[in-house]
């Protein structure tokens, strides 16, 4: 009895690293360690048919990548703070009496260069154009 349990054990914990394994192609995860191989904390999860990786980078700021399956990178959001923030960000964020680290800021850039703001205050996300304005 001891031995069916220890096999369905084994059959469980290795079906699940196989399922785990081939929802992420290994060639995405390639291209990303390629890039960042000093990557802290890297998190895969499957975004439609492309694949996204949170992961920590070496100033402890946050970072998203999404690849698509040809491991060319569809868009990319990392965390800033102090001067690399917009005036226009911060201003609108004192007018609500947010304090500093009370809300993030991230900087999306798309597959084509384009970039934007993001921010996240009290579980509310808005976004903003490249310059700091809100888009509507």
């Amino acid at each position: 009895m001891k031995k069916v349990i220890l096999a369905l054990f084994v059959l469980i914990i290795s079906t699940g690293t196989l399922i785990a394994q081939t929802q992420i192609p290994h060639h995405v995860m390639d291209a990303f360690k390629q890039t960042h191989p000093f990557a802290n904390y890297a998190t895969w999860t499957t975004e439609g048919v492309n694949f996204k990786v949170s992961y920590f980078d070496d100033s402890k700021m946050q970072n998203f990548k999404v690849y698509d399956s040809n491991d060319q990178v569809n868009s990319h959001t990392y965390e800033v703070i102090g001067n690399v923030i917009p005036a226009e960000i911060t201003a609108h964020y004192q007018k609500m009496n947010a304090i500093d680290g009370s809300y993030k800021v991230w900087i999306v850039v798309d597959k084509n260069g384009n970039k934007s703001y993001s921010a996240d205050y009290n579980n509310v996300i808005t976004n903003f154009d490249k310059s700091g304005s809100i888009q509507k």
